[in-house]
């Protein structure tokens, strides 16, 4: 079949690749920018805002959270001298402990009877008031599991009464001495109790020093009967902690003027020498308040003759 048209007619009807670009792109320009869905243009509407509260947390980063650290209340110390008040407290009842209501109190009447050996017998009021005067409880003697205080007589507290008896009925100064050795908690702290609670039923003059240091698990007393009718205890060896340890306050002792250089610094325990007179007096403030002074005082003593 011939061609109605000639080759050379055809080659001239190409489009040219310049051409059909530019109508494509002029083509789109004509186009609207708007969504068909929508009444504004998509280039020129505005974000979406987010919420105001919601923040992304950095927390590598430096508005992690921050924990304020809590102050730690610092305990504050007791009081001066407070902890060994504690330490060196003592209870003498129980109010949770059983009531024995059978016992009898210890008096002067039964000190040598026989029949009380084995057997425990109260201390009354008074008694107690002059026993803790002269601190003559110790910590080791468990009061606090008793209901009241009570003490339980042995031989060797008949044997000591005995001798107390007999020294208040004569009138010679003879001196008894003993000395008592056991093992420890054997009892000898409550046999210098005892012999202190015998010495204040017969109005004698106690002087002791609690607290006493035991070296070899021993202890010594002495009892004196004068003629002025004033009895001597002493329940303590007189190496007692508070005089070998420096648990007391001390101070250089000062020489007087026109003295000699001392060979060595001497000390003195003014407080510790102090409580020796208390406890005396406050302990026998019975017997001290019915004696009178006979002799002459030095002048630097401000008192009259015959007081008390």
């Amino acid at each position: 079949m011939s061609l109605a048209i000639c080759t050379e007619c055809l080659s001239r009807l190409r489009i040219s690749p310049h051409n059909s670009l530019g109508r494509v792109a002029k083509g789109a320009s004509l186009l609207p920018q708007t969504a068909s869905f929508h009444a504004s243009a998509t280039q020129k509407a505005n974000p979406t805002p987010g919420k105001k509260g919601d923040k992304i947390l950095k927390f590598r980063g430096s508005q992690s959270a921050r924990l304020k650290k809590k102050v730690r209340e610092r305990l504050k110390l007791p009081p001066v001298g407070e902890r060994r008040a504690q330490r060196r407290r003592i209870v003498l009842s129980n109010t949770n402990a059983l009531p024995v209501d059978d016992m009898e109190n210890w008096n002067k009447g039964n000190i040598t009877d026989s029949q009380l050996v084995g057997k425990v017998m109260g201390l009354d009021g008074e008694l107690l008031d002059q026993l803790r005067d002269a601190k003559a409880f110790e910590r080791t003697q468990n009061w606090n599991l008793f209901r009241r205080p009570g003490t339980l007589i042995r031989d060797e507290t008949l044997a000591v009464g005995k001798e107390v008896e007999t020294l208040t009925k004569t009138a010679d100064s003879r001196v008894v001495k003993h000395l008592v050795v056991g093992d420890a908690h054997a009892g000898k702290s409550i046999l210098m109790l005892q012999t202190i609670c015998m010495a204040f039923m017969n109005a004698w003059l106690v002087l002791s020093v609690p607290e006493g240091e035991w070296f070899f698990y021993f202890s010594c007393f002495s009892l004196t009967n004068h003629a002025t009718q004033v009895r001597l205890n002493n329940t303590d060896f007189p190496l007692a902690q508070d005089f070998i340890n420096n648990t007391s306050s001390y101070a250089p002792l000062r020489e007087k003027e026109g003295e000699g250089a001392p060979r060595e610094q001497r000390f003195i325990q003014p407080r510790l020498a102090q409580s020796f007179p208390e406890r005396a007096l406050y302990s026998n403030e019975t017997i001290l308040g019915g004696l009178k002074i006979n002799h002459e005082l030095p002048k630097n003593i401000t008192l009259k003759q015959s007081s008390t």
